[in-house]
């Protein structure tokens, strides 16, 4: 799929959906953001860190959404390039920023929130994961421009360094995941790197390099699967436990996959630098379920999702959070195969038609037919038996 044209022959107008767009108008937050999450328990409670170094705090739910709740001053720390609520119950807030400070927020009266540590990394924050520990609710990881590992625990106040360092990384880390006690990291360096955080960070698994920038990160197939990013588009996945080669790679996104959103764990929400969010199904093949949302061009860089997967945020190189509908994201499996046979297709491959998405298999997970799908100018994703009658007449010529 490379272009914006093509998505648009795969539907009619006439047959786009008439529901109300549910999504709030998108916020204009003065400054470029550099990252955005939702709150794990409040639904319309969003946090983002922009390019001043200023984190702000934003309620949705009210007619004064541009007005932050809540306004942390970066003070000299540089850029805010990260921010993540601690998980479950989003008592606590981590940011880090391009000096390499790492703060710690109690967050326990949200929206307001009070500094109770602050530490320091060796190289600029790019990344952090706040689900290290399920049990631990102040656990964090964070990842530098360096290609360090750094765990913190929130519960030690105070200016000190991190628990445990490592350093698997030989480029800035772009992406984290934490999954069954196992810490996940992909690199500008091309590597996907596996670590223990329960024994000093001890490396379980280093990839082959990719020759090809990791930029984005999810565990899908129920743990089964790893999916990474990368610059050039493609989607390289690992099956759990073999971190030397890769297993796979989905072919499809015309340029760099800079942000994904796990759906299920047979779909991802990807955002890509040619300005669309596209909802794929991952293996067997690459197929194309819908277009979820558009930036007229500008790069997606960043994706987060409330907490009942309703609403979709994503920022770009713009002083704009931008909104879109994601309901439709939860019937996508109805009267379908998307998650009752999945499984049993990841086994025992489907058909064999492939087109623009295509997969290099050499694994057990087997190609099958693309179905593009997008949107008109709503945020809905379309449903498949709109889309059926449309897709052979979309592949004609191509």
């Amino acid at each position: 799929l490379t272009s914006r044209s093509r998505i648009s022959r795969v539907m009619a107008p006439e047959e786009e959906d008439d529901d109300e767009d549910a999504s709030p108008p998108d916020l204009r937050v003065g400054d470029t953001p550099f990252a955005i999450e939702f709150h794990p328990q409040q639904r319309d409670l969003l946090v983002a860190g922009l390019v001043t170094g200023v984190v702000a705090v934003h309620d949705l739910s009210g007619d004064r959404a541009e007005r932050p709740v809540a306004r942390l001053s970066g003070g000299s720390r540089g850029s805010c390039r990260v921010a993540t609520w601690a998980l479950p119950r989003g008592e606590g807030l981590l940011t880090g920023y391009e000096s390499g400070a790492v703060v710690a927020w109690d967050c326990s009266t949200a929206p307001q929130c009070r500094r109770t540590w602050e530490a320091a990394t060796s190289g600029a924050v790019s990344t952090a994961c706040s689900s290290l520990a399920e049990d631990v609710a102040s656990v964090f990881a964070c990842g530098d421009d360096l290609g360090n590992l750094y765990v913190w625990d929130a519960r030690v106040s105070g200016r000190r360094g991190p628990a445990l360092r490592a350093k698997p990384h030989e480029d800035f880390v772009s992406a984290l995941a934490a999954h069954d006690g196992t810490l996940l990291a992909c690199g500008a360096d091309g590597r996907l790197s596996v670590s223990d955080p329960r024994r000093n960070l001890r490396r379980i698994g280093l990839s082959d390099p990719q020759d090809d920038e990791l930029l984005s990160l999810r565990v899908i197939k129920d743990g089964r699967k790893v999916v990474c990013g990368t610059q050039t588009g493609a989607l390289v996945i690992w099956s759990w436990g073999r971190w030397g080669d890769s297993s796979d790679r989905a072919l499809g996104h015309p340029e760099s996959v800079d942000a994904m959103l796990k759906v299920d764990e047979h779909v991802l929400c990807t955002g890509s630098s040619d300005g669309l969010l596209r909802v794929v199904r991952v293996q067997p093949g690459l197929k194309l379920l819908g277009i979820l949302g558009d930036h007229d061009g500008f790069p997606v860089e960043r994706l987060a999702a409330n907490k009942d997967l309703t609403l979709v945020a994503s920022i770009s190189h713009d002083p704009l959070i931008r909104f879109w509908d994601a309901r439709e994201l939860h019937t996508l499996g109805e009267g379908d195969d998307i998650s009752a046979d999945a499984a049993a297709m990841d086994v025992e491959a489907a058909d064999d038609d492939d087109d623009d998405w295509e997969t290099d298999d050499d694994d057990d997970d087997g190609p099958v037919s693309s179905d593009h799908r997008s949107r008109g100018s709503s945020s809905v994703v379309p449903t498949r038996s709109r889309l059926k009658s449309n897709v052979d007449s979309f592949f004609d010529g191509l």
